[in-house]
């Protein structure tokens, strides 16, 4: 049934903008979970929690150029990982699976370090909800896991998961300032719905910006949002052509989005691809 449904989701859906490519990602990224485009000439990836906390540089093939450890932290379970304008790397180690953790911390790091270097150090940026006031919380209100993290305008965006019982499906999102010398504390600044698609509940599993959008990807669809003065408003959501646990996104200067998967026994290998012709049309 699991497959019948997904192969009529699948085939009534549609592609969501033309593949241009596809490679293997190496055997040591088969937890991937961030990605970002650097220079338009590498990329920067992690693997979520229970790899060590290290950062791997590939080619825009996807091929193993180098690795870098970061030797002050541990990976507790990274999720995201963004680029600023000036070179700095965040790396999002919030994964809350059970919502109890009270160490969830953004990692920043420099770009070009990373490229010279085997070991570095790294900012540690300690953060926590300001909604969130029981660690585990009730049932009802698990949404303090997020995987989502997006730099825009000199601020950070964290946008979480629902895990609640009964389901409502809220994302809420959480604003940092991250400009030089004014880093400040996280605050609540909004809260959005992705929805689902047929049986499909979408959560948000990558996050990054382009050419004046947020873009959010869940392991079915990619969604768009502009940002208001006081609050993210859906511009478009398209279907990937395929479903599988993509848990990394980021895009080239050109336009191209690079999309990763973790490997999955049922959904498949770990994969990098690379899509171009993003619009904003509806499904």
């Amino acid at each position: 049934m699991f497959f019948r449904g997904l192969f009529l989701l699948l085939f009534m859906s549609g592609s969501l903008f033309a593949q241009k490519s596809k490679f293997a990602l190496p055997k040591e990224l088969h937890e991937i979970s961030g990605l970002a485009v650097y220079n338009d000439s590498v990329l920067f990836a992690h693997n979520d929690g229970g790899d060590d906390p290290r950062i791997y540089v590939l080619s825009l093939k996807g091929k193993l150029l180098h690795t870098c450890l970061i030797s002050n932290v541990k990976n507790n379970d990274w999720e995201d990982i963004e680029l600023d304008e000036f070179g700095n790397l965040f790396i999002a180690d919030f994964g809350n699976n059970n919502n109890n953790r009270e160490n969830l911390q953004i990692l920043k790091v420099n770009a070009s370090n990373i490229l010279k270097n085997d070991t570095i150090v790294s900012q540690i940026i300690s953060i926590n909800y300001p909604n969130q006031k029981k660690h585990p919380p009730l049932k009802q209100n698990k949404s303090f896991d997020a995987e989502s993290l997006i730099y825009h305008d000199q601020s950070l965006f964290i946008f979480s998961k629902c895990n609640s019982n009964p389901y409502n499906g809220i994302s809420y999102v959480y604003k940092i300032p991250v400009c030089e010398g004014c880093l400040k504390k996280v605050t609540l600044f909004d809260s959005i719905v992705p929805g689902k698609r047929g049986w499909i509940v979408d959560s948000f599993t990558a996050g990054t910006y382009f050419n004046g959008l947020y873009y959010l990807s869940t392991y079915n669809r990619l969604i768009g949002y502009h940002l208001t003065e006081s609050s993210f408003k859906q511009e478009f959501k398209k279907v990937y052509p395929k479903f599988n646990q993509k848990e990394a996104i980021a895009f080239a200067s050109n336009g191209d989005l690079y999309v990763a998967n973790e490997k999955h026994k049922i959904l498949g290998t770990a994969k990098l691809k690379i899509f171009r012709n993003i619009n904003k049309n509806d499904d």
